[in-house]
């Protein structure tokens, strides 16, 4: 978390270009991040999460570490001697879904002069803060997925996977051999929101 932190920007350029280097239009997605958008120097939330300049960054690198955590986890064979090794194919998916999944926070967080009361003194105050205008209001995970195949082709898992959670958790109900309800046919990092090996679910997106 410390290196992350140190210098947001260069470690997500070193993920996604170590990872996301085979994929047509991923030098284009980049290069869109990097020169049409605020991505590295916004926060990720208004008032929670990291809602500090780069904390967007921040969290799509904890997201990105945490779900290639689970994806590693759940795609290991419980009687093999190690960890299970991820192909190049799904270091990719791991880190276009964990790096990616929140650039419809790019341009909506405005940094303006704010008031609120000082609890030690009782005197209202000044103080920088972020205010959430959207110009293109799509929805959360619709509007990702938008910009993002605006640059880049994402494959059917993927594209299921950068969508809302709920949204994804509705379509993919489906029933077991014993009339059980089972929430997800497994792709590397589905969704944000998974089962973990007792079935319950966990929220990923990690961001503080």
């Amino acid at each position: 978390m410390e290196q992350i932190a140190r210098d947001p920007r260069a470690n997500f350029l070193a993920v996604y270009n170590a990872n996301v280097n085979r994929r047509e239009g991923a030098v284009a997605m980049l290069k869109w991040l990097e020169r049409e958008t605020d991505f590295f120097t916004a926060p990720a939330s208004s008032k929670n999460h990291l809602a500090q300049p780069g904390g967007l960054t921040i969290h799509s690198l904890n997201v990105w570490r945490r779900l290639r955590e689970i994806t590693v986890r759940d795609m290991t064979d419980r009687n093999a001697p190690g960890v299970r090794q991820l192909s190049e194919a799904e270091e990719e998916t791991v880190a276009i879904l964990g790096l990616l999944h929140d650039v419809c926070k790019a341009g909506v967080y405005h940094q303006e002069t704010k008031r609120r009361k000082n609890q030690e003194t009782g005197k209202w105050e000044d103080y920088l803060g972020y205010t959430f205008r959207d110009p293109f209001p799509l929805g959360h995970g619709e509007k990702s997925l938008f910009l993002i195949t605006r640059h880049m082709a994402l494959t059917e898992e993927e594209a299921l996977a950068v969508a809302p959670a709920d949204e994804v958790r509705e379509q993919w109900v489906s029933e077991d051999k014993d009339g059980n309800d089972q929430y997800f046919k497994y792709v590397p990092g589905s969704g944000f929101a998974t089962t973990d090996e007792n079935g319950r679910w966990e929220f990923m997106a990690c961001g503080e």
